[in-house]
């Protein structure tokens, strides 16, 4: 999709937020970050990828969806926001004991991740989108490419071995990259 329309559906998004019933749903919105190659200069993002933080209205109500396979808060939410966009991930962060960086880790991303935040009730999100749109950050294909190979691996790993060992080989490829980064600035000279 291009830049422009990926926005367009963002302001859309944000317009949804700004007049969600909270009295019909079962979640109230905090806040809205907006991550990954939106955020960059990459002229065709697959995909815009959202992460809205939240907090159940009432606990008791989640636990009897969960009970009787009734839909899910955060369903009913991005099946609103959404509403027939494609292209549109949104993930979900319930604001309890955990926090961005645990969802970073959760979601075996780097904790540097780039996430910038577009909407809470006292943001003017509208100058949030003009400014990322406006001043995206460099895309780095052979980052992304790298991002998206640590992502797989560590998924495998945690499948057939454990988050254990999915910590190992994360901290053994950290210091591999940093060797050949240290490496590549001694052959350059820098």
């Amino acid at each position: 999709m291009k830049r422009r329309q990926a926005f367009e559906k963002l302001q859309i998004i944000c317009e949804r937020l700004d007049e969600i019933n909270t009295t019909k749903l079962f979640i109230i919105p905090v806040k809205l970050y907006l991550f990954g190659s939106l955020l960059t200069n990459k002229p065709n993002p697959a995909d815009v990828d959202l992460l809205l933080e939240f907090k159940y209205k009432d606990i008791n109500n989640v636990l009897y969806r969960i009970s009787y396979d009734k839909v899910l808060p955060e369903q009913q939410v991005a099946k609103y926001l959404k509403n027939r966009m494609r292209n549109i991930h949104l993930e979900f962060l319930e604001l309890t004991n955990s926090n961005l960086n645990d969802w970073l880790s959760e979601h075996c991303m780097p904790l540097n991740t780039l996430m910038k935040e577009i909407w809470n009730e006292n943001l003017n999100w509208r100058k949030a989108l003009t400014e990322a749109e406006n001043n995206p950050i460099c895309y780095d294909a052979d980052l992304e490419q790298q991002q998206k190979y640590v992502q797989k691996e560590l998924k495998t790993i945690i499948k057939n071995k454990g988050e254990q060992a999915a910590r190992d080989w994360f901290k053994k490829y950290g210091r591999n990259i940093r060797i050949n980064i240290k490496q590549e600035k001694h052959v350059h000279g820098t």
